[in-house]
């Protein structure tokens, strides 16, 4: 989970807006873009735990139309 978490926000530190981001959300397995993530590299908390919160948010907001 630790791992999937790290790609996650390694994600979203590419992204200058986070709103409207949530189908781009995805945990892969491998480095995103293919390269190696160094140390230096590592994100934010409060950068991943706010395109998480965001990202719930919106997919609610589309649950919720879709099922209406």
């Amino acid at each position: 989970m630790c791992e999937q978490v790290f790609y996650l926000g390694q994600h979203f530190m590419e992204k200058e807006k986070l709103d409207g981001i949530s189908g781009h959300i995805h945990l892969p397995h491998s480095p995103l873009n293919g390269k190696e993530v160094k140390s230096k590299e590592f994100m934010k908390l409060n950068k991943i735990l706010k395109a998480i919160k965001i990202s719930i948010k919106e997919s609610v907001i589309f649950l919720n139309k879709n099922n209406r």
